[in-house]
C-alpha cells in the first residue's frame, strides 16, 4: 500500500512528463518526504524544477486533496519548517518557492 500511495503522489504531480535527469533528481530529494505531504510536495519541486514560481494554490490543493486556502497555508508553513522548501512572500502577494537540493536546474 505505501508503494501505491507513493506511485500515485508522482502521477499527480505529474513527473512523468519531467526529463529523466530532472525527475531522478526529485525523486533522489523526496525519498524522505512522508508520504502524507509527498504529493504536494512533487509538485511544487516539479514547479520549480520548470521555472516557475510555485503551481498555482489550486493545483497544490487538488493533489493535496484539500480545496482550503488555509490548510494550503499550514501547508506550505510545515514544508518550510521541515527544510524542504523556502517560501518567499512577493510584495504584490505572490510566492515564490525554492526547493532546497533543485538550485542546480533553475532557470536564470
Amino acid at each position: 500500500m505505501v508503494r501505491f500511495r507513493r506511485s500515485f503522489a508522482h502521477a499527480s504531480a505529474g513527473l512523468g512528463y519531467l526529463e529523466a535527469p530532472l525527475r531522478e533528481a526529485i525523486e533522489r530529494l523526496a525519498e524522505k518526504v512522508p508520504d502524507d505531504v509527498l504529493a504536494p510536495y512533487l509538485a511544487i519541486a516539479a514547479a520549480a524544477a520548470q521555472g516557475r514560481a510555485m503551481p498555482d494554490e489550486d493545483e497544490v490543493a487538488r493533489v493535496y486533496g484539500s480545496s482550503s486556502p488555509s490548510r494550503i497555508r499550514r501547508l506550505l508553513d510545515h514544508l518550510e519548517r521541515q527544510g524542504l522548501i523556502s517560501v518567499r512572500e512577493e510584495f504584490g502577494g505572490e510566492r515564490t518557492i525554492t526547493v532546497s537540493g533543485l538550485e542546480a536546474f533553475a532557470s536564470p
